[in-house]
């Protein structure tokens, strides 16, 4: 995905780039909303706006930020979804080529790792507006049965690049914005690395560098729950999903 979206930046000739995949759509006026944005707010090395989360049962608008620039980490740890995703991006492609694109060999989270540091060095400008959807319309059995990809192919694993960068850039206060994302990152997705047999001790590596203290109880209970008991709620969670989303389907 790096390699073809790097590829198409690379063969356009347009002041801005913006992404859109097969499956997601705009709104007809996404264009035109990116363009008065930019206008309103030139100083920004990144643009974004709201969208619509679609799946079947649970469609709704993704996020509740008002416009204008947005503090980038904390905009993402107070919402259940990312302030930034790449159906809504628009980027002038001179900070694209200054950020060197997608990290290629990355095969999962390419796109956050580019706008974090894009984040760090730029302001984003944010569209209240919900101007694309996100078509998460994915099976329940394809998300039961999907591979783990290795840790050097997964974001989550180079959360260290980011990290580096906060370190050689900004204040102890704004650190710790920093700290918060990269934690709540951690905590939310290592679940399954955590669970493989494989990747276990990878993923007991990445956990350790949370800062445990400063979040809630909750956040650490799954990961003391004994791995046979935690693989079995998840595989009743599975189960459930795939006949919700079976009934979700006849009725739509």
């Amino acid at each position: 995905m790096a390699v073809a979206r790097n590829n198409g930046v690379a063969k356009s000739k347009g002041e801005y780039v913006c992404f859109l995949d097969a499956d997601d759509w705009w709104e007809a006026t996404y264009l035109e909303e990116m363009y008065m944005l930019i206008r309103e707010y030139p100083d920004a090395g990144l643009y974004a706006a709201n969208y619509v989360y679609y799946k079947p049962g649970k469609t709704h608008v993704a996020l509740k930020i008002e416009r204008g620039y947005i503090n980038y980490p904390e905009a993402y740890v107070h919402s259940d979804a990312m302030p930034v995703w790449t159906g809504t991006v628009c980027m002038p492609r001179k900070v694209f080529d200054e950020m060197g694109g997608f990290p290629i060999g990355i095969k999962l989270g390419e796109d956050f790792l580019l706008w974090a540091k894009t984040a760090l060095h730029y302001k984003v400008a944010f569209c209240e507006k919900a101007l694309a959807y996100y078509n998460n319309d994915v099976p329940a059995t394809m998300r039961a049965t999907r591979n783990l990809h290795k840790p050097e192919h997964h974001m989550l694993f180079h959360l260290g690049e980011i990290e580096a960068i906060v370190e050689s850039r900004l204040s102890i206060v704004d650190r710790e914005e920093w700290k918060a994302l990269l934690d709540k990152l951690r905590i939310s997705s290592l679940i399954d690395y955590w669970l493989s047999d494989e990747y276990h001790e990878a993923a007991v590596v990445e956990l350790k560098k949370v800062d445990w203290s400063k979040q809630p109880r909750s956040a650490k209970t799954q990961y003391e729950t004994p791995i046979l008991l935690l693989k079995a709620k998840r595989q009743f969670w599975q189960i459930g999903s795939f006949f919700k989303q079976k009934l979700m389907r006849l009725l739509a």
